[in-house]
């Protein structure tokens, strides 16, 4: 019934003589409704009046149904506060969702079609990026921390975890790649590092207790 109104302007557009392309719901019951695309032609005679109309319907419920699988999850991965990209086999990038524009600096205009190497920071050496290549054409999971540099030069790190995406015959035809910067996290360790060092080194005793507990007991000396 939501498609009817539809559906009578195509047959509208058939009446006038135009050629009519639609797809629409068919069945009233949700257990058993189907999509079908339909086309319809109109037959003139020698006058120029429409006469006939032939046609076509074609069931598209299953195609429909990816469709709909595939408007969520980019829902989902535009929605998601991680940074993601795909990349065709050979690593160009095909999409990129908008926290990679926000952590990177890059629009999506200016990603697509380039390879990840824009943000490469030069802090790794060649043999990381090969063994990030071995492993991802093994059709492996491959997960590090990646010290990258953003558009205005600023360098970042983050979590990186780039998967394989295979067709039904189990070929790799994408790669996916999940990013969570954690630029601050590091800079707290190193500075919890340099703070325990300068602790350690001390010349005087010092002893750290916690008073949340009743007994207050030491948890660390030097």
């Amino acid at each position: 019934p939501e498609d009817r109104p539809r559906v009578e302007q195509a047959i509208e557009r058939l009446q006038d003589g135009h050629t009519a392309e639609i797809e629409h719901r068919v069945n009233e019951h949700e257990d058993y409704q189907r999509w079908v695309s339909v086309r319809g032609q109109p037959i003139r005679n020698d006058d120029g009046e429409v006469v006939r109309i032939v046609g076509s319907v074609m069931e598209i419920t299953e195609r429909k149904e990816r469709e709909r699988q595939l408007q969520q999850f980019r829902r989902a991965v535009e929605s998601s506060g991680h940074a993601i990209y795909l990349t065709d086999r050979d690593g160009v990038i095909e999409y990129v969702n908008p926290a990679f524009e926000t952590m990177t600096g890059y629009t999506a205009e200016e990603a697509i079609g380039e390879t990840p190497q824009i943000l490469r920071s030069g802090e790794h050496a060649p043999a990381f990026y090969e063994d990030l290549w071995e492993t991802i054409l093994d059709g492996q999971v491959w997960r590090n921390e990646v010290i990258n540099r953003r558009k205005d030069g600023e360098q970042f790190m983050i979590d990186q975890t780039i998967a394989p995406v295979t067709d039904e015959s189990g070929e790799i035809t994408h790669f996916l790649a999940v990013n969570i910067d954690i630029t601050e996290e590091q800079a707290t360790e190193r500075e919890l590092a340099i703070l325990r060092t300068a602790i350690d080194s001390a010349h005087s005793p010092l002893v750290l207790s916690d008073p949340h507990r009743e007994d207050n007991p030491l948890v660390y000396v030097n």
